[in-house]
């Protein structure tokens, strides 16, 4: 291999992660300038990453970036003695020419994806935490992703600076507050493993059930992982997520002044220099804890931490302050007092030049060489006073190579770098003292693993293939009959087996992952061959994992659903079931060019081989957002952790021009590739929905779209922020009051949604009521009966998961919270649904949540389920119709009652007013059967009734339902997807089918020997799938109408830093935009308070300038990720209807149809929704009768 790409054991990747302004780039500008590629005076202050001209005027990250640096690994003695010590299997440790590929990410939440691309493309990442801040928000974040993405932790605590700087402590008490803060960090990361390790074992025991379920009729066995595995599995990332500065795992830093160090090369320079005679691998355990040195004796000691902090004794301050930190303290005050010194030489100076402008005749031919003078008095020297003790501080345990041991050389240091200022002497000599580059570049040659080693031992999970469909399926599909299945299994066993080993042999087969795209422009790139008709190129950060990549050359390109080439089926009704799951038979092939990685710019390469990463041209046209390369037709694409993050911004985009939507399609595709986060979808109506993580993110995603992505610029038009809602419904007043038999018989009048237009505009609402609906199949051959009930949270959870409760009686097991909330909201469902009625009087919530496991029909999504009602699941409300016209009973065209619907008149329960209510004119046909089905939905049970009935007409009907019910649950997701409301996703409702009603006909009589048999019925009509699907979507539609309606609200997460000062502005802002602070706590050892808060998404737009606005800047930028969905509990068409009621909240408004007198936020949600979306609006509708007077009474 070249110089340029090592060998697996001389690589490195690693990434650098952490909250927001906690010094990433910064850090990774010291290791830049370490290779020579900026220089050291612009080192920590360039951010060279930072390339974009939008990252460098906001002062953000908004982009990741890699670029490849060398660095030469002296391994320490005793380094592999230590290694084995801490229980590091890192045995590629060894001296000699290393490559670390540094991948840079952002902070910030709103680009949360590059965060997470990074960390796919690398194997070990630096975790970078402030000294005074702590762990911020976006630092767990981090923490899951890494732990989740396997890699390998290491520490650095940044800023420490600001200890001495900032805070003023002294070194034992900064030891004190580093120690806490370490603490602290181990905690989050120990609550991080065991969350982890018991969301890994609820998984299991979940694939356990299903594979159970699944394979009860195939021989096919799968082997889980025991309890000692997992156990294991834990034991492991505890050891690996222990932040121990012995270990070598914790570095101490400042980015911005360059100088850093750790454990062990503290250790090794107090023993090299002669400070502490103890050799350095005994010392290091006890150069960070709570330990002291007797300097008389040379032991170490146990150091009490009720010692005296400002005690300038030696012996009773810790090793780690005395050695550590107070040389670094000392410099700070040394060259402070110098640049005071000359501050004050300056002032002086000042002061007799104007004594001197005063006198008579002063010599104007001198004024240059006096102003020369003045300034070069002005600036920091090696002799300035003050810098005597910078001296003295500098031989106490220098890291570095280049000493500054006299007065001398350290003249000639500032004089070299030009050093004169306070912030640039400190930068030059601190860097020589205790260079931070080559100690970050040690640790991770040191401690962080290799690709070889990562894809065998530590990320053999994440760094592996999927499995091929055809070596998932069941044996019993008999594959193995082509022939060829054998010879691809082995051909794809080789593959993930050089993948695996990280092979990079000549003939190892060649497979890469293509983790993200990014876009540069063609300056960048150097290569003279690429044309130069388009501006800016699409590259995608690529990671070879086995063989090498090579130029010029055509690879196989998976995307990350490919599941494999089945083979054909013989089965013409199973290939139908597995077609959405084949893939062509021919695989896309591109031609590639290969850049080595060298920040914002590219150089053209030959080949890259395995553990190495590189730049991809010639992928843009795909279409798709991650890529797996292979050089092997049979291999598969890698397995990648699931990116949850939902974009909680959207907006639709259009050209000014009309012309120019062409060229905005192209763009927004390129956006899409090049930007993961970045969601663009097109609606029915021909609209461009951009969707992104945040409004920084929203804007800098226009903003690239306009002037990168287009290959013109283009004026574009975007509309406000569209915001998602949920529909859903809540319980009557008195539903809960009454039992189900006297709520079925209620006769309250409806909710006003299904009274006024458009909403009662509904096609079938006339035969729905409180929440109950009849809906007829076109044709009128069969009849749905549905009821739809609000649903918690907690009960759809333990639907979906199969949860078990303990009976109410049992006082002492499952005393939670969470159990007793469950145990309440399942009493209400069983109230209200009638089932289990001894149950809900005995208070045992476990036996109804197993009724209705027992009558699921489906658990869908948001919340939502599918239930039949018991006597539906047993069929005893499947009722058939022998009918004249093929209909069943329809009330609307009923012409033989006086009276009105029979539902009105049965207040009693009583069916002999049925015959009274239409005894003057035979009923028609279906009547008596609806009637029976009416009270048995009402009592439950039709033994009663039973006798005038036909069983085998029933049990007919009861099959045909059987055939349907998959068609029921089709309709079920449909209505689900669109509310009735404002056309939004219906969340958290209940769904119960109660009975069922077809029209059915006799066959012929058979004859001969089967004239006894039993008679035969059919559907009088067919009965397709497509009208029960529209029949239950109508049902439910109508069923929620006439229910109380309510709104769901996503809300957001909400952190951010302020002031005292700006504390009270901040309360009254979100206040007005509803949201609700839930933690306010103090930042130790700053003024500053760390603010946790909630607030609803529709108001969070524009809040981060208004809170600018009213606290005059107090307030840090606020950082919001989304949190969970919350009923908004107000009535939209709620009226004021009483005397009080209209005092306190005014008049009915009539101009148009306004449906409140008063300002109700979700009538104002619902408006803009059904306006956005072209819907009718109630306030926007034409007055009937307009020129006639109206007088407005109470």
């Amino acid at each position: 291999m070249s110089s340029i790409f090592l060998e697996p054991p001389q690589t490195r990747l690693v990434t650098i992660a952490a909250h927001v302004d906690h010094g990433k780039t910064t850090l990774a500008d010291n290791l830049i300038e370490h290779n020579g590629i900026i220089s050291e005076r612009l080192a920590g202050t360039l951010r060279y990453l930072d390339s974009d001209p939008e990252e460098q005027r906001r002062g953000i990250t908004m982009r990741s970036s890699a670029i490849g640096l060398s660095h030469q690994y002296k391994a320490a003695p005793g380094a592999a003695a230590a290694a084995a010590s801490h229980n590091n299997k890192n045995n590629n440790n060894q001296s000699g020419p290393h490559i670390i590929h540094l991948v840079d990410s952002p902070g910030h939440t709103d680009f949360s994806f590059e965060v997470s691309s990074a960390l796919t493309a690398c194997d070990s990442c630096l975790l970078v935490v402030d000294a005074v801040e702590g762990m911020g928000p976006r630092t767990h974040q981090v923490f899951r992703e890494t732990l989740l993405n396997q890699l390998v932790p290491v520490l650095v605590i940044n800023k420490m600076d600001r200890l001495c700087t900032d805070l003023g402590l002294t070194a034992t008490e900064a030891y004190l507050r580093t120690r806490a803060l370490l603490e602290s960090v181990n905690a989050a990361a120990s609550a991080m493993i065991t969350s982890a390790h018991y969301q890994r074992q609820e998984q299991q025991q979940q694939q356990q059930q299903h594979e159970q379920q699944k394979n009860r009729q195939s021989s096919k066995t799968t082997v889980f992982l025991t309890n000692e595995q997992l156990d294991e599995m834990k034991a492991q990332d505890e050891q690996v997520w222990t932040f121990d500065p012995a270990k070598g795992n914790v570095l101490f830093c400042s980015a911005l002044f360059g100088w850093g160090f750790t454990a062990a090369s503290l250790a090794r320079s107090l023993f090299k220099h002669k400070v502490v005679p103890i050799k350095p691998l005994l010392l290091r355990p006890y150069i960070f804890g709570d330990y002291k040195l007797n300097l008389e004796t040379n032991k170490v000691l146990k150091w009490k931490s009720s010692s005296s902090s400002s005690s300038t004794d030696p012996n009773s301050v810790p090793i780690f302050a005395l050695y550590g930190l107070q040389p670094l303290w000392d410099i700070y005050q040394g060259v402070a007092t110098a640049a005071a010194t000359v501050l004050g030489q300056a002032s002086l100076a000042s002061t007799n030049k104007n004594k001197d402008n005063n006198q008579q005749g002063p010599p104007m031919n001198n004024n240059n060489t006096n102003n020369n003078n003045n300034s070069s008095k002005n600036k920091i020297k090696a002799d300035t006073a003050g810098m005597e003790m910078v001296l003295q501080a500098l031989q106490v345990g220098p890291t570095g190579e280049q000493l500054v041991t006299t007065m001398q050389e350290m003249s000639t240091v500032l004089t070299k770098t030009g050093s004169n200022t306070e912030d640039s002497v400190l930068r030059a000599l601190l860097r020589r003292y205790r260079p931070l580059a080559s100690t970050v570049l040690d640790v991770v040659c040191e401690y962080c693993p290799s690709p070889r080693e990562a894809s065998t031992r530590i990320r053999s999970q994440c760094l592996s293939l999927q499995l091929p469909q055809s070596a998932t399926v069941d044996n019993d599909t008999n594959n193995q009959e082509n022939g060829d299945s054998g010879a691809t299994t082995a051909a794809f066993d080789e593959i993930q087996t050089a993948v695996h080993n990280c092979d990079t042999s000549a003939n190892a087969p060649c497979v890469a992952y293509v983790c993200k795209f990014f876009s540069t422009n063609r300056a960048n790139l150097r290569d003279p061959s690429l044309p130069d008709d388009e501006k800016n190129l699409l590259l995608g950060l690529t990671r070879v994992l086995s063989g090498s990549l090579r130029t010029g050359q055509e690879y196989y390109l998976f995307g990350p659903k490919h599941k494999g080439q089945s083979q054909p089926h013989s089965n013409t009704q199973q290939a139908g079931q597995d077609q959405a799951f084949q893939v062509p038979t021919t695989l896309l092939r591109k031609r590639i060019k290969l850049f080595l990685l060298m920040g914002s710019s590219f150089v053209l390469v030959d080949q890259v081989p395995a553990g190495h990463l590189c730049a991809v041209l010639h992928l843009d046209d795909v279409q798709l957002k991650t890529i797996t390369l292979s050089d092997r037709k049979e291999a598969m694409p890698l397995r990648v952790v699931e990116r949850r993050m939902r974009p909680l911004v959207k907006v639709s985009v259009e050209a000014e021009n009309s012309d120019d939507a062409h060229e905005l399609d192209r763009g927004l595709l390129k956006l899409s590739l090049a930007d993961a986060a970045v969601e663009v979808t097109a609606t029915a109506r021909g609209e461009r929905i951009l969707a992104c993580l945040g409004e920084i993110h929203l804007e800098q995603s226009i903003l690239d779209l306009r002037t990168i992505y287009c290959t013109r610029e283009i004026n574009l038009r975007t509309s406000d922020p569209i915001v998602d809602f949920g529909e859903t419904t809540d319980w009557f007043p008195h539903e809960l009051q009454l039992d189900f038999k006297a709520f079925f018989n209620d006769a309250s009048p409806q909710p006003r949604q299904a009274t006024i237009p458009p909403y009662n505009e509904e096609e079938g609402l006339w035969g729905a009521n409180h929440g109950r609906a009849r809906s007829l199949v076109s044709g009128r051959s069969a009849a749905l009966s549905l009821r739809v009930v609000p649903m918690a949270e907690s009960v759809y959870k333990a639907l979906k998961q199969k949860r078990t409760i303990s009976s109410g009686d049992d006082e002492n097991s499952n005393g939670e919270e969470d159990d007793e909330g469950l145990r309440e909201e399942l009493l209400k469902i069983g109230k209200a649904l009638g089932i289990e009625a001894a149950a809900v009087a005995n208070k045992d919530a476990s036996r109804i949540l197993q009724t209705l496991l027992d009558c699921v029909c489906c658990i869908g999504a948001f919340g939502n389920a599918l239930i039949q009602s018991p006597d539906m699941n047993s069929g005893v409300t499947a009722v058939g119709v022998i009918s004249d016209n093929g209909e069943v009973y329809n009330p609307q065209t009923d012409k033989s009652k006086d009276t009105p619907k029979e539902e009105d008149g049965d207040d009693d329960g009583d069916d002999t007013e049925y015959d009274a209510s239409y005894a003057k004119a035979p009923p028609p046909s279906g009547r008596d059967e609806y009637d029976m089905l009416q009270l048995c939905i009402r009592d439950g049970s039709k033994a009663e009734y039973s006798l005038q009935r036909n069983e085998n007409l029933d049990s007919a009907a009861a099959l045909v339902w059987n055939k349907v019910r998959g068609s029921a649950v089709a309709g079920f997701h449909m209505a689900l997807r669109s509310g009735p409301i404002c056309e939004e996703q219906v969340r958290n409702i209940l769904v119960v089918l109660e009975g069922f009603e077809i029209a059915m006909t006799l066959n012929d009589q058979p004859s001969g020997e089967e004239q006894g048999a039993a008679p035969i019925y059919q559907p009088a009509r067919t009965l397709s799938s497509g009208m029960t699907l529209s029949a239950l979507r109508s049902g439910i539609r109508c069923a929620l109408l006439t229910r109380p309606a309510r709104l769901m609200e996503g809300y957001l997460r909400l952190t951010l830093n302020s002031s005292l000062n700006g504390l009270g502005p901040l309360y009254s802002v979100l206040s007005k935009r509803r949201g609700k602070v839930q933690d306010d706590s103090m930042v130790d050892g700053t003024d500053l308070l760390a603010i946790t808060a909630r607030i609803p998404q529709a108001e969070a737009f524009g809040l981060a300038p208004e809170l600018y606005s009213k606290t005059s800047g107090e307030v840090t930028a606020p950082e919001m990720i989304f949190s969970h969905w919350q009923r908004l509990d107000v009535d939209p068409f709620w009226i004021p209807t009483t005397e009080e009621e209209r005092e306190d909240y005014g008049e009915l408004q009539v101009a148009g149809d306004s449906s409140t007198g008063m300002d109700n936020t979700a009538l104002r949600y619902i408006r803009q929704v059904r306006e956005r979306k072209g819907l009718k609006i109630d306030s926007s509708r034409t007055v009937i009768a307009a020129e006639k007077q109206r007088t407005l009474k109470r």
